[in-house]
């Protein structure tokens, strides 16, 4: 990995998450094993003088984000956190620095066969935060990669494909010729029951799409 990429990376992310650079976040090195990422205490500090718990799960979460999309080598990448844990062990009270292990290239081989067979994969990485070469923070991240975006709904009468915001609820209205066959869940606005493929709706009723 060039300096050059993680400074064009580091930049992008500073334009595209006002976040990462109101933290000072800097991408410092990947090796063979592990991505560190770091921010300065100043802005990141709590009451105490010691790093502000929010920033260090910030920082940990981004070094898991950004560790997946370079392994991925594709900046348009839909990537999304779907879960975490963190366990703070002692108070870290200087730059935070977080180092993010590189996925197993089994691993990965398994996340890209999944994604190319269902358009969504998941993945759990492990970062640590270190101080004074102890371990601080410990951290896992699972995140999940979906396909261009947009998950399709394809409709029974052969008509032209509907495409969908992944992970969101959206009201859609629909007709008897235009029935869904769901790749997600379909249900009506109403909740009071689910319908799959082939199955007919009411006329201009209204249908949540939800795909998962």
């Amino acid at each position: 990995m060039t300096p050059e990429l993680l400074r064009e990376t580091e930049r992008f992310l500073h334009e595209q998450i006002p976040l990462t650079a109101a933290m000072g976040v800097r991408l410092e090195q990947l090796d063979g094993g592990q991505l560190l990422v770091t921010a300065p205490l100043e802005p990141n500090h709590n009451h105490l003088g010691t790093a502000f718990g929010g920033s260090l799960s910030a920082l940990a979460t981004l070094a898991g984000y950004v560790m997946l999309w370079l392994e991925l080598g594709d900046r348009d990448a839909h990537i999304v956190v779907r879960g975490s844990t963190i366990r703070y062990l002692r108070p870290v009270k200087g730059q935070l620095r977080a180092f993010c292990e590189r996925p197993d290239a089994a691993g990965m081989e398994t996340f890209r066969a999944t994604f190319h067979a269902t358009g969504k994969a998941r993945i759990t990485l492990r970062v640590r935060v270190e101080h004074a070469d102890r371990v601080c923070v410990e951290f896992e991240v699972t995140l999940s990669r979906c396909g261009s975006d947009h998950s399709r709904l394809s409709r029974s009468s052969g008509l032209d494909t509907v495409s969908v915001e992944p992970f969101s609820w959206w009201a859609w209205t629909v007709t008897k010729s235009s029935v869904f066959v769901p790749v997600g869940t379909v249900r009506p606005a109403s909740n009071t029951a689910a319908f799959g493929e082939d199955m007919g709706v009411d006329d201009q009723a209204s249908y949540s799409i939800c795909i998962e």
